[in-house]
């Protein structure tokens, strides 16, 4: 037990260390929506973020995000662009038209920013983008921004 204890110490000092990256003091108290229809990629963030912010929910498409994003005002919107039933684009842009103060918060989380069609949509949106596959630094200085 003692081990683990101190194993659990200095996993705890190493995440204090990692605290001091500037999108930590952002995300502190900060409300966020991940929407993906690959599980693994909604779980890892989940895991990653949930620490650092108050609220964490997922949506697996852009219309279960939709319904989400009408209900209430997320700071943080990580949305893939492809997705089944309604994809990212789809989303942006019913969002734009009932909530325009969200549509702000947008951090696209793709792999698809090279094709030509998508990569012309996300440059028009204004929104960052991480591209998958992603660090969580890379993921926390999209956030930081």
């Amino acid at each position: 037990k003692r081990r683990d204890t101190v194993g659990n110490v200095q996993i705890r000092a190493r995440r204090g260390r990692v605290m001091k990256h500037r999108a930590y003091e952002k995300l502190s108290g900060s409300s966020v929506l991940v929407v993906d229809d690959e599980d693994i990629v909604v779980d890892v963030i989940r895991q990653a973020l949930s620490p650092m912010v108050s609220l964490l929910d997922t949506a697996s498409n852009g219309e279960e995000a939709l319904v989400k994003a009408v209900r209430r005002n997320f700071d943080f919107i990580l949305i893939d662009v492809k997705m089944p039933v309604m994809n990212g684009m789809e989303f942006f842009r019913l969002i734009r038209l009932l909530k325009p103060q969200l549509s702000s918060r947008i951090i696209w989380i793709t792999g698809d920013a090279k094709s030509v069609a998508t990569g012309a949509f996300i440059m028009s949106s204004g929104c960052r983008t991480v591209e998958k596959p992603f660090s969580l630094c890379e993921l926390l200085e999209a956030m930081a921004v």
